[in-house]
């Protein structure tokens, strides 16, 4: 649980606020077109799921217990 609250938080910060503010405002990198900061976060968020959900599968299915 402590893996997904801190990747949630630094997830806003990237794609609400503060971190994306000198990316889109300020330098003008880039420009979101047909989606908002908030649809942008939870795509981050889901992301993150599926990731975490991946590794916790690779490490049990290459578990050196089960191995030998």
């Amino acid at each position: 649980m402590v893996y997904f609250f801190t990747n949630v938080i630094l997830d806003f910060m990237f794609a609400i606020f503060p971190g994306n503010y000198p990316f889109e405002d300020v330098l003008g990198i880039y420009e979101l077109i047909n989606i908002t900061s908030w649809e942008r976060w939870i795509i981050f968020v889901i992301f993150s799921i599926i990731i975490y959900g991946y590794f916790k599968w690779q490490e049990s299915i290459f578990d050196e217990k089960k191995l030998y």
